[in-house]
C-alpha cells in the first residue's frame, strides 16, 4: 500500500484536472461537453476511491507509529488513531427540513455547499437542489400518507425509475446557463468535380432555433404534521413524486416537437408496409414512437401468416417495445396526438437537443395556507426541447378513422 502523502500527492493532481475542465467550459462560456463530463465523473470516482485508500493508509501509519513507540520507550500509551470520516452525502430531507426553518442561512453541510454552488447559475427565493440522474428500482407512486409505501434511499438527490425521456437517445445539454441559438438544416451531400472543374454545390443555409430555459413546474400542498417528521425518507419521496411528474411533461414535449417536425409519408400505416415505408424515408437509424394505445394496436397486427411474428412486442422496460425486426419503439399514455388523431413517428431521436439549466427548484410556502395547517411546495425544473434536423423525422398520416 502506498504512503498517504503519496496518495494525496494524486488525490490533488486528480482535483487539478476536475478544476481545469470547469475553468475551460466557463472561460470558454460554453456548457461542458460529453466528453469532458464523462471525464469529470471518472475522475470523481477515483477521487472518491484515492480517499478511501489515504484514510486505510493514514489508520495503519498511525498503527504502526504507536506501535514502535511503545517498543522503543516501554511508557508511551497506544492513542486511538484520528481517523477521517468521509463526507456526509446529500440528503433532500435534510435539506428541506433545514431550509423551511431558516431559508439557505438555515443549511449546513454539504447541502449549503450545494446551493452556495447552484445559486451562481440560477437566482432563486427557494432551495436548489442537484439533479443528476440515478437511476433505481422504486416503488414511488404518489402518496401524502404518513406510511409511505416506497424502499429508497433517503440521501439520493434524484430517487426514483429512470425516465422515459432518458431511454430515447436524445443529445441532452446539462448544465447550461443563458440563451444560445442552435443551427439545424437537413444533411448536406457534396459533389466529386472532374479536374479543373468548379464546385458548383452550394451548402444548405442553417435555420436557427433558439434554446432558452422554460420551467416544468408542479404545486402541492402538505400537512405540516407530514412534514415536521424527522425522516428524510419522507420528504424525499414527497419531491421525488414531484420531479417525476416534471420529467413526465418533459417527455411529452420531446414527443410534441418530434411530431411538430416530421414530414407525413403517405404509405405509412400500422403494418408491415407501412412500418417499411416510414424506415425507408428516413437516411438515418432511428426508432418508432406512438401513444399507448396504438403501440397495443401494432402489438396485435401480425406480420405474415405463417411465421407467428408480430408488428411490435414489448420488452423488460417499461415504455419501450420493438418492432418486428428489432427496431426500438417507444410508447407512452404521455404521447399526446391531439383530438381525434393518431399517428406513429419514425426519427432519428439523437436530433431531439434536450438542455437542462442549473438545478432543481424546490419553493416552501408556509404562510398561505397556514390556518389550514398546509405548506405549499413548488418543484421547478429548467428545460427546452428542439430538433435539429426536419429531415429526422417522418410520421403517418392520420390514422383516426372516425374524423
Amino acid at each position: 500500500m502506498k504512503r498517504s502523502e503519496e496518495l494525496k500527492i494524486e488525490r490533488k493532481q486528480k482535483l487539478d484536472e476536475m478544476s481545469a475542465i470547469v475553468t475551460g467550459a466557463k472561460e470558454a462560456k460554453r456548457s461542458i461537453t460529453d466528453d469532458e463530463q464523462t471525464k469529470y465523473d471518472n475522475l470523481k470516482n477515483e477521487v472518491v476511491a484515492l480517499e478511501r485508500q489515504i484514510e486505510d493508509a493514514e489508520f495503519l501509519e498511525t498503527r504502526n507509529d504507536n506501535l514502535v513507540n511503545t517498543d522503543n520507550q516501554h511508557q508511551a500509551p497506544i492513542t486511538a488513531p484520528n481517523i477521517k470520516r468521509e463526507a456526509a452525502p446529500y440528503s433532500v430531507g435534510k435539506a428541506m427540513r433545514e431550509f423551511a426553518k431558516n431559508g439557505e442561512d438555515g443549511l449546513t453541510g454539504r447541502e449549503k455547499e450545494q446551493h452556495a454552488e447552484l445559486s451562481r447559475g440560477i437566482s432563486s427565493s427557494g432551495l436548489l437542489v442537484p439533479y443528476n440522474a440515478r437511476a433505481i428500482s422504486a416503488n414511488t407512486t404518489s402518496t401524502h400518507s404518513a406510511a409511505v409505501d416506497v424502499n429508497i434511499d433517503p440521501n439520493l438527490s434524484i430517487i426514483g425509475k429512470e425516465p422515459l425521456w432518458n431511454k430515447m437517445g436524445l443529445t441532452v445539454l446539462p448544465n447550461l446557463q443563458g440563451t444560445f441559438k442552435l443551427g439545424k438544416k437537413t444533411p448536406d451531400e457534396a459533389e466529386n468535380p472532374s479536374e479543373t472543374t468548379a464546385i458548383s454545390t452550394e451548402s444548405n443555409v442553417p435555420t436557427f432555433v433558439t434554446m432558452a430555459p422554460e420551467r416544468f413546474g408542479i404545486s402541492d400542498l402538505f400537512t405540516k404534521e407530514l412534514l415536521a417528521q424527522e425522516n428524510p425518507a419522507v420528504q424525499a419521496a414527497i419531491v421525488n413524486d414531484m420531479i417525476k411528474s416534471c420529467d413526465r411533461k418533459i417527455t411529452s414535449e420531446v414527443y410534441t416537437i418530434a411530431l411538430a417536425a416530421a414530414t407525413e409519408v403517405s404509405a405509412g400505416a400500422l403494418t408491415l408496409a407501412g412500418f417499411n415505408a416510414l424506415m425507408k424515408a428516413v437516411d438515418i437509424e432511428g426508432a418508432f414512437a406512438m401513444d399507448r394505445d396504438s403501440f397495443f394496436e401494432a402489438k396485435a397486427v401480425k406480420v405474415d401468416a405463417g411465421s407467428g411474428r408480430f408488428l411490435a412486442t414489448m420488452t423488460q422496460e417499461n415504455g419501450v417495445g420493438l418492432t418486428y425486426d428489432g427496431a426500438k419503439l417507444f410508447y407512452s399514455s404521455l404521447f399526446a396526438d391531439g383530438d381525434a388523431k393518431q399517428y406513429a413517428i419514425y426519427g432519428a431521436w439523437e436530433e431531439i437537443y434536450l438542455g437542462f439549466w442549473g438545478a432543481l427548484e424546490i419553493l416552501i410556502n408556509p404562510y398561505t395556507y397556514q390556518k389550514q395547517g398546509e405548506i405549499e411546495i413548488t418543484v421547478n425544473k429548467l428545460a427546452d426541447a428542439v430538433c435539429r434536423n426536419s429531415g429526422a423525422f417522418v410520421k403517418t398520416p392520420d390514422l383516426d378513422a372516425t374524423t
